[in-house]
């Protein structure tokens, strides 16, 4: 196998890699999305502790 095909498949499997790792990401983005002021925020998770 030469150098130049080589180097495409080790370039294919990187952005394979990449488009995993962007998907896995896109899947929990929605969870920091939300327009929850930080206060509200922080007032649930105090009545959750108390």
């Amino acid at each position: 196998m030469n150098n130049f095909l080589f180097e495409e498949r080790v370039t294919k499997e990187y952005r394979r890699d990449m488009m995993a790792v962007a998907e896995k990401h896109n899947q929990h983005a929605h969870l920091f999305e939300k327009k929850t002021p930080l206060f509200a925020l922080l007032l649930k998770i105090g009545a959750l502790l108390y």
